[in-house]
């Protein structure tokens, strides 16, 4: 499978989603959507602490259950394995849980559930700006230094913050963010009609930051929810995907896709992921798929190896 570099580290060029492991999708569907990326040459997988709490129940479902398929699976230290902590409450939004206790807390469960020794890269799920910086940097270099994560990250910050908290590193000889992971797509979105308002999307300004420093970019929601590929087949569109992604330009999007469907041969789902290839800087789609067909058609795609990069960039003009 094609790789990126990320933490000094060549990973899938594809990350692979597990929001609804131990949730929508039982533990005998998510065995078989990681071993199958495994089989594809994938490596990077992508999950946190609260993923599956918005069911009620057991908490850190998908956590535990990555944990049982990494032992199962044996060679943990063939995997370049991402989690998330510090997310607020589920049910109060506006509290924020970044502190350094309450992070411990989140990043020594998350161990545990994973069944592992360290995370090879950690994110904060959220920021809060009354913490200065410096004081997050700090603690995150911390564990870093005892060996619990090797790598640190930032997901639904602002940019002003990521300069901040490089900036700080970068003065004080400390490990800056590794990697962004914000919601991002070929798609456009309205920003206005997201339901949960903690969100920071990745824009214009940002996506160049990541062009002039290189920094790692994983995007979550990377193909619109299938809003394109719902379009184009005449499935319907959940009135929520549409309230986001319905828009005029994403009806000129569709038709540009649809033209290099009929070049190339591929599917509108791997058009969506080849997208990020054509970045000016390492872009990592975390993809997660309702069946085993969905998620072999767009690692077909990554088989394709280094050849894609600059036929990605032919395809994808810069405007784009």
């Amino acid at each position: 499978m094609l790789t990126l570099r990320i933490g000094g580290r060549d990973v899938s060029a594809a990350c692979l989603g597990t929001a609804e492991f131990g949730g929508n999708y039982d533990e005998a569907f998510a065995f078989r959507q990681m071993d199958l990326f495994r089989d594809y040459g994938g490596n990077f997988i992508d999950t946190a602490h609260v993923y599956n709490d918005w069911h009620p129940g057991e908490k850190s479902r998908s956590e535990k259950l990555i944990g049982r398929w990494l032992e199962r699976a044996g060679r943990r230290e063939d995997f370049f394995l991402s989690t998330k902590g510090g997310h607020p409450p589920l049910t109060d939004m506006s509290h924020s849980r970044i502190s350094r206790r309450e992070i411990a807390a989140d990043l020594e469960e998350s161990l545990s559930f994973l069944r592992t020794s360290y995370v090879d890269l950690y994110f904060l799920h959220r920021d809060c700006t009354d913490v200065p910086v410096g004081e997050i940097v700090d603690w995150m270099n911390e564990w870093i230094r005892e060996g619990r994560i090797r790598h640190w990250g930032c997901s639904n910050w602002t940019l002003a913050r990521i300069r901040s908290a490089n900036e700080y590193a970068r003065h004080h000889d400390l490990e800056g963010i590794a990697c962004n992971q914000a919601m991002w797509s070929y798609a456009v979105f309205r920003t206005e009609s997201l339901a949960d308002k903690t969100l920071v999307p990745a824009d214009s300004l940002s996506l160049q930051y990541h062009a002039q420093t290189a920094l790692p970019l994983m995007a979550f929601t990377a193909q619109a929810r299938g809003y394109l590929a719902r379009l184009a087949s005449g499935e319907p569109v959940p009135p929520d995907v549409q309230a986001v992604y319905g828009c005029s330009e994403n009806t000129r999007r569709l038709h540009t896709l649809q033209k290099m469907q009929k070049e190339t041969g591929l599917s509108i789902s791997q058009l969506c992921l080849l997208y990020f290839l054509s970045l000016p800087f390492p872009a990592f789609p975390i993809v997660s798929f309702h069946s085993r067909d969905q998620l072999a058609d767009s690692l077909e795609l990554y088989n394709h190896k280094g050849a894609l990069m600059p036929f990605a960039s032919r395809l994808f003009s810069p405007s784009l």
